[in-house]
């Protein structure tokens, strides 16, 4: 009965949930739990078939399972106490595989069965009388999801208790540059990639087959010399010199065989998708995404172990020895090694997410232009759906705009573009931003965009900025950013940015399926007023019900609505639980009391009250008898942290340099502070610096400016940065200069100064004439600027009085001698030309014969603009 109850009361109609649930009472410890009121199993499923969802701790380990939640109907869960009252189970054949199920469910009715016959159609056969008895408006794809036609997965148990637990830990302020990896350049050789690729695989395979002497076995020994030759040849590039770089690592372990298998493979498998990836810039749960793909598309289920396998002992490999790249998450690294995939189910309720985007303002090293850019990424995933490389690519001219603001529909092209491409076809689309967000949230992008607008040429600018204004952002920080806070924020390690994505089209499947009254009661899950859901549905749904999930997987960039319910929704168990008929299946005091819904005095209470007596009426009685308890949360209300700072409105540099150009253009002062909310005040303060540093003298005969050269004289600015890796640098050290301590932000001021009264346009680089003062400028600029990146011209040290000082402060720089010293005549105390080398300029002396070195205004371009923005008129 209790079996027969779970089938045709309960809704569960997948053969592998009722073995489960047999299992699972066949030893008496059951453990169950409510959520909104409703009783709950969590059954670990064995079926090699599916996805896992969920990842647990066993002993040192972890595990990766899948996680199925079993909601009760009031009569199963009566029954259930029944069941669970008896002490033990005698029950010498206790049938516990599916076909002994089925056979003992149809015994006591005598029916005839056949040898086709099976518990699995046997649960999906009994899914129309469900519908028919139990089950109220429900739709075909839920049906299918119940019956395991279409495979669905439900969140972790883990995440549950955010469902209805809104607290959240107090976190610390955080500095947005402990996310951020330092790059290496994937050099481009301008060659055509198809016949790099095959003149690679010729090499590789030849490098295979060699052996140490003529006529002998194929050795290991042999096979690493041929790969070392590869790696010296300047053909390569640089994801062919990785690959190149683990294979000669695997000739210590590795058989000859062995080798040629994972050379194969990975060259076939690994390169071309992380050439297409970009590597670098790709966050871990981008790179994650795409070896998943990899293994769903490609392999037989044998294969993929290997596959998986090999991809994570590449990536490992990788990451040790380019900390450039990111990790892949500890736990995809757990379910990788398995044969089955692994769904990254996850929700991101409404009071977690609001405590994200708070935290936001507690970044320290960010400008507030950058804070709001970073939250308005997370309102474009949370709200709007979007992944974060449609984010990163995503122009002002792509999105609807009427009067620098979002219009009613604002809606949103993602479309390819110079900045990227789109994952596959089914991302070419259109979604409605502006109906998917909040009242309040809406006015956070039109700030946003308000700011974005009245830059020049803002048409074709990005519409996030996060560092440097003219590439894409560093979407592998802004995601390590992003996951950091949900993980500290709950505590919950399996967090990541992605669940931001998923949790929209959650949210999106409970309006297609539940009423008002029911959202109502989910104020943590869905939080939109009944006006925001109507015009919701309207935007996304139209008017036409009947093909709702094709419309939400059009939304979602999918080509069809399984590979949504596969990988985002995650709720359509919790949906069926609230599709039981309250009013259905009438109870006599005997069928009441045969399944031991209640006490016979209750019973006749509610009779007396209210008529008829149906099974919703008597849940709670059992809740009540059984001591089941609503899932918990571990994080207590008055828990102690430190809260974000107050969010201080700063101005980043790239504002400053565009107001003060536009004041040299003939731009009113009182004008733009107006338009872009600054103070005059301190736009005024930005000129009067700026024309200072422009006005200071060179002491030469001929005295001339020191910073602005003769073809610039009208100009009171240095010349814009024109070099992408020069200006992740600027934005690099910005942040870091902003978070540094008063005192020491102090020190790195005086040097900055420092270069200022003692550099010119004419000659690059800094002059320093003491060599104590050499050593503590690069110690205190270390912290944005290693000591590899400089270069120093010496002039007169040689004879010089401080000649051991000298070479004790240039040791391990990079030296030129630019002028020799003498032994004649009177010593002098010696000068070096301190230069910050150019990041490119490897490439620069390829291309250009005519010289041997190539330094940088970085640091001239960095030290005027700081003094600019923070120097007092005292």
């Amino acid at each position: 009965m209790l079996i027969l109850s779970l089938i045709f009361h309960s809704g569960q109609h997948q053969s592998i949930v009722v073995r489960a649930f047999n299992q699972s009472i066949h030893t008496l410890n059951v453990k169950l739990n409510t959520l909104f009121d409703k009783v709950f199993i969590t059954l670990n499923l064995d079926e090699s078939r599916l996805n896992t969802n969920a990842i647990i701790q066993v002993g040192d380990n972890f595990e990766a399972i899948l996680e199925y939640h079993c909601f009760l109907h009031p009569i199963t869960v009566g029954l259930l106490r029944k069941w669970l009252s008896l002490s033990s189970v005698h029950w010498p054949d206790y049938p516990v595989e599916q076909r002994e199920i089925f056979h003992h469910l149809l015994e006591p009715f005598d029916i005839a069965y056949s040898s086709t016959s099976s518990l699995k159609r046997f649960c999906q056969a009994a899914s129309m009388s469900t519908q028919l008895h139990v089950l109220s408006h429900v739709s075909q794809a839920l049906v299918c999801t119940q019956g395991g036609i279409t495979d669905t997965y439900a969140l972790p148990s883990q995440n549950l208790h955010r469902l209805s637990h809104p607290e959240t830990n107090a976190i610390p302020s955080i500095q947005f540059d402990d996310f951020t990896y330092p790059k290496i350049c994937f050099e481009s050789h301008e060659r055509p990639r198809k016949p790099l690729d095959i003149q690679f695989m010729r090499k590789l395979k030849s490098a295979l087959s060699v052996t140490k002497q003529s006529n002998a076995k194929i050795s290991k020994s042999g096979i690493k010399d041929g790969f070392t030759d590869m790696l010296n040849s300047d053909e390569l590039s640089e994801p062919q010199t990785l690959l190149v770089q683990w294979l000669i690592h695997k000739c210590q372990t590795c058989e000859p065989s062995t080798l040629r298998q994972y050379a194969l493979s990975m060259s076939r498998v690994w390169l071309p998708a992380v050439i297409q990836l970009e590597l670098l810039e790709a966050s871990s749960d981008d790179i994650l995404e795409a070896y998943e793909s990899l293994l769903e598309k490609n392999y037989e289920l044998k294969r993929r172990s290997f596959i998986a396998g090999r991809l994570v002992d590449l990536h490992n490999f990788v990451v040790k020895h380019n900390p450039g790249i990111a990790p892949i998450p500890y736990q995809s690294l757990i379910s990788s090694h398995s044969t089955r995939s692994h769904t990254r189910s996850g929700f991101v309720d409404e009071a977690l997410f609001s405590a994200l985007l708070t935290s936001m303002d507690g970044i320290t090293d960010l400008n507030s232009s950058e804070k709001l850019a970073i939250q308005v990424v997370c309102l474009l995933m949370y709200r709007g759906g979007l992944r974060l490389n449609e984010i990163k690519k995503l122009q002002l001219n792509e999105i609807e705009i009427i009067d620098d603001k979002l219009s009613n529909t604002g809606w949103i092209t993602i479309k390819n573009n110079k900045w990227g491409k789109n994952k596959t076809l089914s991302s070419l689309r259109k979604i409605p931003f502006a109906q998917t967000l909040r009242h309040s949230e809406k006015l956070l992008v039109n700030k946003y965009l308000l700011h974005r607008q009245q830059l020049p040429n803002a048409q074709d600018r990005l519409f996030i900025v996060i560092g440097a204004s003219r590439t894409v952002f560093d979407s592998s920080a802004v995601s390590n950013c992003i996951s950091t806070i949900l993980r500290r924020l709950t505590g919950l390690s399996f967090f990541v940015t992605y669940h931001l994505r998923h949790s929209c089209m959650s949210r999106l499947q409970l309006l297609i399926e539940l009423n008002d009254q029911q959202l109502d009661s989910l104020p943590n899950i869905f939080a939109y007023t009944t006006t925001e859901r109507k015009n919701l549905k309207k935007a996304i749904f139209g008017l036409n019900k009947q093909f709702s999930y094709y419309e939400l997987a059009a939304f979602s960039g999918h080509e069809s609505p399984e590979v949504t319910f596969q990988h985002y929704l995650h709720f359509s168990d919790l949906i069926m639980s609230y599709k039981w008929k309250s009013d259905a299946l009438p109870l006599t005091l005997k069928m009441a009391m045969g399944c031991q819904l209640i006490s016979r005095r209750e019973f006749k209470k509610i009779q007396t009250t209210q008529g008829s007596v149906y099974p919703f009426d008597l849940a709670h009685y059992n809740i009540t008898k059984m001591k089941i308890k609503e899932v918990s949360t571990h994080i207590t209300t008055n828990q102690q942290g430190v809260n974000p700072p107050p969010n201080k409105n700063t101005v980043s540099v790239e504002m400053c340099f565009g107001l003060v150009q536009l004041y040299s253009q003939g731009e009113d002062i009182h004008g733009l502070a107006l338009r872009y909310g600054i103070s005059a005040a301190t736009i005024n303060k930005w000129i009067e610096n700026a024309t200072f540093l422009a006005n200071l003298k060179t002491k030469a005969t001929k005295s001339v400016s020191r910073h602005i050269s003769e073809y610039r004289q009208s100009q009171i600015l240095p010349g814009k940065l024109k070099n992408l890796e020069e200006q992740k640098l600027a934005e690099r050290f910005y942040r870091r200069f902003k978070a540094l301590k008063s005192e020491k932000r102090k020190d790195i001021l005086s040097h900055l100064n420092h270069i200022l009264m003692n550099s010119s346009v004419s000659k690059s680089g800094v002059i320093i004439s003491d060599p104590k003062l050499l050593t503590q400028f690069i110690h205190d600029l270390s912290f944005a600027i290693p000591k590899r990146s400089w270069r120093a011209n010496t002039l007169y040290i040689e004879f010089s009085e401080n000649e051991k000082a000298w070479k004790l402060a240039l040791k391990d720089l990079k030296m030129i001698t630019e002028k020799v010293g003498s032994n004649k005549g009177r010593k002098g105390f010696g000068v070096i030309r301190l230069e910050f080398i150019s990041p490119n300029e490897k490439q620069h002396l390829i291309s250009r014969k005519d010289i041997s070195k190539m330094s940088s205004h970085l640091l001239h371009y960095i030290a005027y603009m700081v003094i600019t923005m923070m120097r007092s008129h005292s």
